[in-house]
């Protein structure tokens, strides 16, 4: 305990360090920036798969020129299309081609809170041997540096940024009561998706997140323990250890039951040595140095909302149903 209020202040005093270095390295943390993921839904219709691909490439351009480049473990902000035919002929040429006039609209959107930060509509031409060439055309004419496109992502950012500003009360209060109901893994999400640009919200969430990831290493100590306890209860021999160790591994070292964890290492050891005649290697995990310490606590908090992310990700895997 008295190593984890010493990082508490530590965090104070490094923070606006290590947030100095990164700005003058140019580099910014995947989890603390904005980002775009680029995806083509599978509710347009007609589409050639070939053509999909290239439509996501040229999107994936779009943010990464403008400085958006996508990053899967916030997989919250994304950048897609939605593309209509306007019309399709056969061009009177010989051998005849097809020709496409689409209309792209793009949008940036938040997948959780189903909200539209931006949209602009454009149309390009396309003409091709067969319907695949014709698509791949139309696609390859979006200028991904016009100032159409520069301004419809200018627009995106700045009202995700207002988003965060003027929601941040009720980010940080949502965040809370998931912790209050156990679901720390999404009040994490939560606040480590706050970006960086938004620096008041940043910094309370940053706070507010150091609790709320205690709550949680608490909890997961007292259900992994348990866990172990009862797998070590039906299996004591040198496989039933290495199971507890995998269980016993995951927890924070920092947690309140790290003495009953120890009691049940040290029980385990002396049986294995006992039964199996076997030096049992695992050791309880410790925070590497007291200047580290909170870096470490910080990757431990955000890992936690990634994982949450991802798992999000799995379950609803870019369904844009709402937006069309």
């Amino acid at each position: 305990m008295k190593y984890f209020k010493k990082a508490i202040v530590l965090y104070f005093l490094i923070m606006p360090i290590i947030a100095g270095a990164q700005n003058i390295e140019g580099r910014a943390d995947d989890l603390a920036r904005i980002s775009l993921n680029a995806i083509v839904p599978e509710q347009i219709e007609n589409m050639p798969e070939i053509a999909r691909s290239n439509l996501q490439n040229r999107l994936m351009q779009i943010a990464t020129i403008n400085g958006l480049g996508g990053a899967e473990v916030n997989p919250r902000f994304v950048i897609t299309a939605k593309v209509d035919v306007l019309s399709k002929n056969i061009t009177p040429t010989a051998p005849p081609k097809i020709a496409y006039n689409l209309s792209f609209t793009f949008f940036i959107v938040d997948m959780i809170e189903q909200n539209v930060f931006s949209s602009t509509n454009m149309e390009f031409k396309g003409v091709g041997t067969n319907e695949n060439k014709a698509f791949i055309s139309a696609i390859n004419n979006i200028n991904v540096r016009a100032p159409q496109i520069k301004n419809f992502v200018e627009t995106g950012k700045r009202k995700i940024i207002e988003y965060y500003n003027s929601r941040c009360d009720f980010i940080i209060s949502e965040a809370r009561s998931l912790a209050g109901r156990r679901q720390f893994e999404e009040a994490l999400f939560k606040l480590s998706s706050v970006p960086e640009v938004s620096k008041e919200c940043f910094d309370l969430a940053m706070n507010v997140a150091v609790p709320i990831y205690r709550q949680f290493a608490n909890y997961q100590c007292r259900v992994l323990l348990n866990q172990a306890e009862a797998y070590w209860a039906a299996n004591q021999n040198y496989a039933g250890a290495e199971n507890v160790a995998r269980l016993l591994s995951q927890i924070d070292p920092d947690a309140e039951c790290m003495d009953e964890v120890r009691a049940l290492v040290e029980r385990v050891r002396a049986r294995v040595l006992e039964v199996d005649k076997r030096n049992w290697g695992f050791t309880v995990n410790v925070w590497d140095d007291t200047v580290a310490l909170e870096r470490q606590r910080i990757s431990a908090w955000r890992d936690v909302g990634v994982a949450w992310g991802r798992s999000w990700y799995s379950r609803y895997h870019w369904n844009l149903d709402w937006l069309w």
